[in-house]
Order: structure tokens, then sequence, then C-alpha cells
């Protein structure tokens, strides 16, 4: 269907040499270093973002010809060999619409078996400028028709784990309808755009992780990320700890002789068990608490709690305490206090006046686009506020105005 479409494409659109065309698909390959630091799928993304320019309005096509028309190939190729990569995906919906957008805005009929998918028909050449901007800026946003969402099943019981409300307003089961058998679970907005799906079962950890990054979120509600980050700080260690009396040295209760009206002796159970426990818990949040501090602020690679040396360690310091492994430090209590100290520096930003907000863009040496907003108080106290990683994005000023 691409294929006619591209061929079916009007005469006022030019068909440039092979040597002028800014396209020139029949000589595709991704670059061999953006390869090897984001993978080949990623790398095909960003070429295809180099060729065809930027995307923010929607998707315009320059060209016609042999060199356009070699995307269906460029496209299969690399579908093939990475199936179900929603990224790739998407391309092809968005270049199909874009060459459907273009045919009937000149008055001419679709190829055969062609339709615009999830967008009324343009009749004619008439149709008004704005109706044409709405479909191409719907298509860029939404990437729902790659999914068949899942049917909500009730629960048959009482029994059984309760699901977060805020779990089904970040995240829905779904389908992905190139492999209609398996179960994923996909980020909520992606009706905006956002292609992070994950397995399913759902993991909260890591949808709300994910969700307070997420500023495609924010076109379903603008307190959906804040809800998050709360819940996320009720659950970080250092609430925790700050709600927990100091650790003291605990004393063990021994067992009372008390006498029965029947003149036996009964021993009262001591208390010592239910302590010992309370104790090794609220000692397990604090050094928990402390090793996250020493990894963060010593900038230690999370993966050495792993190790067989920390381990060994800890067993002969305290044989009661087991450490973290690396993948709850990583996904569960770093974002967590991540969120809680976010959470912190908002309650003291909304006690100030006259801020300043900062923003700046930069390039890691992985490498990776990062974005990153600063507030500054009159007393010249600065507080980081958002970090966006946008590797494969455009960073236009719709981007940037979606960060800030």
């Amino acid at each position: 269907e691409l294929r006619l479409c591209l061929e079916a494409l009007p005469m006022d659109i030019p068909v440039p040499l092979t040597a002028e065309s800014k396209y020139k698909f029949s000589n595709f390959s991704p670059d061999a270093e953006w390869a090897a630091d984001i993978g080949e799928a990623g790398a095909v993304n960003r070429e295809l973002e180099v060729r065809f320019g930027n995307r923010a309005d929607g998707l315009k096509l320059i060209e016609r010809g042999p060199e356009t028309e070699a995307v269906v190939d460029v496209l299969k190729i690399w579908i093939d060999k990475f199936p179900g990569d929603i990224i790739l995906e998407k391309w092809v919906h968005d270049i199909l619409e874009a060459a459907q957008v273009a045919i009937l805005a000149a008055g001419k009929a679709l190829p055969k078996s062609s339709k615009i998918p999830h967008s009324p028909p343009i009749n004619g050449a008439k149709a008004s400028k704005k109706k044409k901007s709405k479909i191409i800026a719907e298509s860029d946003m939404s990437i729902t028709h790659l999914y068949t969402d899942a049917k909500e099943i009730p629960a048959k019981g009482k029994g059984g784990a309760k699901v977060d409300p805020l779990l089904d307003l970040l995240s829905v089961n779904t389908y992905l309808k190139t492999d209609p058998q398996k179960m994923i679970v996909r980020c909520a907005g992606a009706e905006y755009g956002c292609a992070t799906t994950w397995a399913a079962p759902r993991w909260k950890t890591r949808v709300f992780g994910h969700a307070l990054q997420c500023g495609k979120l924010d076109k379903i509600s603008l307190t959906l990320r804040d809800r998050v980050r709360t819940a996320m700080a009720k659950e970080s260690l250092g609430g925790c700890v700050e709600a927990q009396s100091p650790l003291i040295p605990s004393v063990e209760c021994e067992p009372v002789a008390v006498a029965s009206t029947s003149g036996s002796l009964l021993k009262q159970r001591s208390i010592y068990p239910s302590q010992c426990k309370a104790r090794i818990s609220a000692l397990k949040d604090q050094l928990d608490f402390d090793v996250l501090k020493l990894i963060c602020i010593g900038g230690i690679p999370p993966t050495k709690v792993d190790s067989t040396e920390w381990k060994t360690m800890w067993k002969h310091g305290n044989p009661d305490y087991e450490p973290a492994t690396s993948a709850v430090l990583t996904e569960s209590q770093i974002p967590n206090e991540a969120a809680r100290i976010e959470d912190l520096q908002l309650q003291h930003l909304r006690t100030c006046d006259n801020l300043t907000l900062t923003f700046d863009g930069n390039t890691t040496k992985m490498p990776q686009s990062v974005y990153t907003v600063h507030v500054i108080t009159p007393v010249r106290r600065v507080f980081l506020v958002e970090g966006d990683e946008s590797s494969e994005v455009s960073h236009t000023g719709a981007k940037i105005h979606e960060v800030l």
C-alpha cells in the first residue's frame, strides 16, 4: 500500500536526479558509530530522521520518484530484522499518511485499497489547510493504531492483591497487532506518541519510574505525574528512615512467671521476637539508605553491590542485614528517593518569589542527548528540577516547550 501511494504522488512534487536527491534510499545504511552506541534499530530511526527532516508539524514529502519509493524496501528489510519494533512501524504509518494527504490535496483519488487510517477522508482539492494539518498532527502524536488493547477482566472474588488505581491511569494491557498472542503493557501516553512498553504482568516500580519522566502523560492530565511523584516519595527510604525512631540497642525481655487462679504458673510470652523483628526492619531501611547515599554521592556504579566481596562484607559485619541488589537499587530505591527530593524541592520553591527558570542541552559520552532544567532562587540557590533524555527525537522548539 505504501509503495502504491508513493508511485501515485502528484506531479507537482519534483523528481530530482539521483545525485541531487535528499532521500537517496536506494543507497541506505545506518551510521556504524550510532549503531554501536544505540543499536541498529535506533541508528536506522536516526538516519530516517536525518533524511526526512523535522516531523514536529507532521511529515511532508518533498520528493517523488525511485529514490523516494526505495524507502519501502528499506523499511521492509529492517522491520523483518526487528519485528515488532514500534518506532520503525510508526515510520510506515507516517510516510503512508503523508503520501495519502499529498495525493488527496492534489485532487487525485487514492490508489485501490488505500485509505487514510484513523482520520476522516479529505474530499477533493478544496480541503482546508486547517483540516490537513490536523490529520498530520494526529498522525505525529498517536501510535495506538499499533495495538489492540486487552479487555478488562473483572475480579472473581474478594481475594488477591488490589491494583493501584494510579497504575490503571498510567498503563494499559495490550497486544501488538503484529503479535496478537503475546500480552504486553504500554504507556498510556501512546495516545500522544510514547512508544514505551513492558512485559506483562505490570510491574508498578517500572511503570512509575517511566511515568515520572514521560512528558506525554501531561497531555492526559497535568497532575498525573505529580501524583506519581507523591506516591513514589511515600515509599522512599529517606521518608521511611525519617519517620522511624532512632535506633537504640534492644534489651531482651525474659519470660515472667505469673500465677493463675488455679494455682499453676503460666509464662508470659516475651515481646522480644516482635521487638527484634521491628528493629531488624528499621536497621535494614537505615543501612539501605546509607548504601544509596554512598553509591549516588560517591559516583559508584550500582552493579558493585552485586559483587561477592560486597555481600561477604555485610555477612561478616551484620548477618541480619541482606543488602539490596543493583536491580532493586536502580529501579526502585534510587527513583523513589529522587521523587522524594524533587517533592521537597518543590515544597521549598513554592515558598519563594522571583524565581529564575533556566534550561540547557548537552550530549553525554554514551552519547545521549539530554536537556536539564534548573530553578534559581533570589539567594542564588540552584535546584535541578528536570532531566530529559531526548536522543531519539528531533530537538525542536516544540520539544523544548514540552520539556519546560
